[in-house]
């Protein structure tokens, strides 16, 4: 085996570490919270709210199924790589974007509906959504995939060719990370603000379930762009 081949190999076992490790949070977290889901939700007359949890909660099933398949599978054809690496990327995509709106409603709220506000967090989203998406179809028109088995038969899944469009990837990450810092900031300003003037639940709620969402979301991203901005360098 070639130094360059195991390097990707490495690298593959490596994301794969991170996106698994990440997989069993999303499980154990659905058990954790069915019981309130069935009450509040499901139980609950339906509205935009309803909507916006769905679509922000199981979408991310059928991803890390898809993600699995690409994991794991065994004897995967070249085609079928790029096609699963693909919807695995704009499910994520798409999840990451309802998950920033039910965020960025909440900012709005606690800024009091303002319509500056409003105009603010749009144009931000707007212009975070368009860097995001012509990076992945960037990325996935331009990168090749090999089944990791053609470089060790006891490996499955596949992986993406070094030399491909890594930096396109790093620059979505960076923008979805900005976006998501500036509302993680917004909302700790007016939690702030309101600790020291008064107590409001739906502020605290809100910052607290902002606090939660954003440290998650760094816990598996920071690592995984880490990874692969190192291998880039390192195979470059």
């Amino acid at each position: 085996m070639s130094l360059a081949s195991g390097s990707l190999l490495q690298q593959a076992q490596t994301t794969t570490y991170f996106n698994v490790a990440s997989i069993v949070v999303l499980v154990h977290d659905w058990f954790l919270t069915i019981d309130s889901e069935l009450a509040f939700i499901w139980n609950a007359k339906w509205n935009l709210g309803t909507f916006l949890y769905i679509l922000t909660r199981y979408p991310a099933f059928i991803d890390t199924a898809v993600y699995l398949y690409g994991a794991i599978g065994h004897a995967i054809p070249v085609p079928v790589c790029g096609l699963v690496m693909a919807v695995s990327g704009w499910m994520f995509l798409f999840g990451f974007g309802i998950s920033e709106v039910v965020m960025a409603i909440c900012v709005w709220t606690m800024w009091g509906r303002t319509r500056r506000m409003a105009i603010s967090l749009a144009t931000l989203a707007l212009a975070v959504t368009v860097v995001a998406v012509l990076g992945l179809h960037k990325h996935h028109s331009s990168a090749t995939y090999i089944p990791l088995e053609d470089l060790h038969p006891n490996v499955p899944g596949c992986q993406t060719r070094p030399g491909g469009t890594r930096d396109a990837l790093f620059i979505d990450f960076i923008a979805l990370a900005s976006l998501e810092s500036v509302l993680f900031i917004l909302m700790l300003s007016k939690a702030v603000q309101h600790s020291r003037v008064r107590s409001s639940t739906f502020v605290l709620e809100c910052f607290r379930h902002g606090l939660i969402y954003y440290m998650m979301l760094s816990s598996k991203h920071i690592p995984g762009a880490s990874v692969t901005m190192i291998n880039a360098f390192s195979t470059s």
